[in-house]
């Protein structure tokens, strides 16, 4: 006697999940190698190997970049600003806590500029309004970050705050990466010491900057 088969709600879930997983992976890629604009929907559903009607369940193709970024910012891999901050906090030293900030600004920039550039040259309002909002938070974190720093005595004195928040915006975002790297040049490691150099130089007192 045959008995019907078991419904598996939860391997049918983790499938669709899978799935989706697959087509925001190759998103990111074609997003990054050709930009928003240039990438359509039925070129991440090729690639991805699924239908564009599927695709467009997942909803337009605004909703998909924003899909994307969300995962970089809350993956494994993602920059942690609050993780910086407590770096900060408990470092012993202003050597100390840059080389823990850099260091995970430095992987964050490398995996995802090209996205971030694909992301800020859209021209659809929506994306551009979020983008404006992540560096608005950006900003406010680096405002915090400079704070403790001040309080700790380790900043320098002869710059007004807010053009030491411009300045370390500029030095760190993923944009300068991509001006360095892919634009100038520059290899991955010269802007490693490039970006050292340049942060240390705009924030640390003079008698505290390395000879």
């Amino acid at each position: 006697m045959s008995h019907p088969r078991r419904y598996d709600a939860t391997r049918r879930q983790r499938t669709a999940l899978e799935r989706r997983a697959h087509v925001i992976d190759t998103a990111t890629v074609l997003f990054a190698e050709h930009g928003f604009e240039a990438t359509t929907l039925a070129d991440v559903a090729s690639a991805a190997g699924v239908s564009l009607a599927y695709l467009h369940k997942l909803g337009s193709k605004s909703d998909l970049i924003e899909s994307v970024v969300r995962a970089m910012m809350t993956g494994d891999t993602a920059a942690d600003p609050d993780r910086e901050l407590d770096a900060l906090v408990h470092a012993a030293t202003v050597e100390e806590y840059l080389d823990l900030s850099l260091a995970s600004i430095i992987a964050w920039n490398a995996r995802s500029h090209r996205l971030w550039m694909a992301w800020a040259s859209a021209s659809d309002p929506g994306l551009r309004a979020g983008w404006n909002a992540v560096m608005t938070e950006v900003r406010a974190k680096l405002t915090a970050s400079l704070a403790l720093l001040d309080a700790r005595g380790w900043l320098r004195g002869d710059v007004p705050h807010d053009e030491l928040v411009a300045t370390l915006w500029v030095l760190t975002m993923a944009e300068t990466y991509t001006r360095l790297v892919d634009g100038a040049g520059l290899s991955h490691d010269d802007y490693v010491r490039w970006l050292h150099r340049s942060v240390r130089e705009a924030l640390l007192p003079r008698a505290s900057q390395p000879a």
